[in-house]
């Protein structure tokens, strides 16, 4: 499973924030967000960072086009820069269970991922893979259960990875693997 994998921690942190956290304005939060220390130098953690604010930012606008539809077409249309900065009592719910979502895409975007393989892939076709990620396996593996294809797979220059894809491609009857 994905969880696995994916080191949800820094995105834990973030939904702690908004659930916890004492802010009354999506501005607040976005402050508490953006000065919270990181601990790491790591992109997934700016990534979920940015992807949450994205989140935080809509989940406002939304909200506050319910309350004042006039306003804010005049300040999209004046190029007004929003401030985020109305309290909106159901924005922490709202936020709560968005952010809940883009948790649980996360855990189970392989999954998903995988579910849509023979939609992609038709009997008779070749792909060709550079190494194999448990993404591109299971979604090779996943396609094999009702195609016939042939995968050629490149070596990613790890002997054990390498024989290890070969061998759960070519278990497959339907997978022909050629590395």
């Amino acid at each position: 499973m994905l969880i696995e994998m994916l080191d949800l921690s820094p995105l834990e942190k973030l939904v702690d924030a908004i659930q916890n956290g004492k802010w009354k304005t999506a501005e607040d939060l976005i402050k508490l967000l953006v000065e919270q220390p990181t601990g790491r130098s790591d992109l997934s953690e700016e990534n979920f960072k940015r992807r949450i604010i994205k989140i935080i930012k809509d989940e406002y606008m939304d909200c506050k086009k319910k309350t004042s539809r006039e306003k804010v077409t005049f300040a999209l249309l004046s190029g007004h820069q929003e401030e985020y900065n109305e309290e909106i009592p159901e924005l922490r719910d709202r936020l709560i269970e968005a952010s809940q979502i883009f948790t649980d895409e996360l855990c189970h975007g392989e999954e998903t991922i995988s579910n849509k393989a023979s939609d992609f892939i038709k009997t008779g076709e070749t792909i060709l893979t550079y190494g194999c990620s448990s993404y591109v396996k299971r979604f090779l593996l996943k396609a094999a259960e009702t195609q016939k294809f042939t995968v050629v797979y490149v070596s990613s220059g790890s002997k054990s990875l390498d024989s290890e894809m070969v061998k759960a491609f070519s278990s497959r009857q339907f997978l022909e693997c050629t590395s």
